[in-house]
């Protein structure tokens, strides 16, 4: 039933070293039953899930629930975006992209972290997921004013290079398609597979639980049951990432997590 892990199975026991995976799932404030299916697994399974929560559809009963999720140390918030709209009228669709300015984005960010902790708290961690993994260089330097400390986008996106700024880039899609097709499982797990095997870094998986179905749901259980049940494997949240996880300031740990 779970023959497409058998690569990511082979990687991890020819493993020479435990390989670190850790989960982003996006868009929390959408779809509350599915987010509630999927904290339910992280939970089942000890897995740790950074939850990328948009902050003006943060509600009060949201809030309560996240907060008592994030109380068992498995579940960890942060900002995504600010209300999770495009901005741009031509190009790729972005909320914090080139069409606005550092002081128009950096505003957003500091309502949003103003959103945020005003229904979590402590609970809300020093990291920021940009909607749709974009944008721009004024975003970092908003991001770094503001005391966030990490930036989390896909790999393929280019690091900005700013000191006081590290990235935690996300490794492999769930969802990610070619040419408009959706990778098959066994497709994901080849990659998953040739992520841990390669060693030099965790492996990153985005999720998102607004468009994940049963069928899908039960994969990523399966997922996390062979992370949970593997000697060599080890779940991580971003801020407890390794330096190899990370780029630029590659110093931040747990202790900062909070307030």
């Amino acid at each position: 039933m779970s023959a497409w892990l058998d690569p990511v199975r082979a990687a991890l026991d020819s493993a020479a070293s435990p390989v670190t995976f850790w989960f982003r799932d996006d868009d929390a404030g959408w779809d509350d039953g599915a987010l509630d299916r999927l904290l339910d697994r992280c939970h089942q399974h000890s897995v740790h899930l950074d939850l990328a929560v948009i902050p003006v559809e943060l509600r009060d009963d949201l809030a309560v629930s996240l907060r008592d999720h994030a109380a068992t140390g498995l579940v960890h918030l942060h900002q995504h975006g600010f209300c999770h709209r495009n901005h741009e009228t031509e190009g790729r669709t972005c909320e914090f992209g080139p069409s606005r300015g550092r002081a128009q984005q950096q505003q957003d960010l500091a309502d949003g972290q103003a959103l945020l902790r005003g229904h979590l708290g402590a609970f809300v961690e020093p990291v920021f997921t940009p909607p749709w993994n974009r944008c721009t260089g004024d975003t970092a330097a908003a991001l770094v004013e503001l005391g966030i400390r990490v930036l989390s986008r896909d790999s393929t996106a280019t690091p900005f290079g700013h000191p006081s700024l590290a990235e935690a880039p996300i490794t492999v899609d769930w969802f990610a398609s070619r040419k408009g097709e959706r990778l098959s499982r066994a497709e994901v797990g080849e990659r998953i597979a040739a992520q841990a095997a390669d060693g030099s870094s965790p492996v990153g998986v985005m999720l998102h639980h607004a468009v994940t179905d049963t069928d899908e749901l039960a994969l990523i259980d399966q997922l996390m049951a062979l992370i949970d049940a593997h000697p060599m494997a080890v779940s991580s949240s971003i801020v407890r990432l390794p330096a190899s996880g990370l780029s630029a300031a590659a110093d931040v740990d747990a202790s900062s997590s909070a307030g």
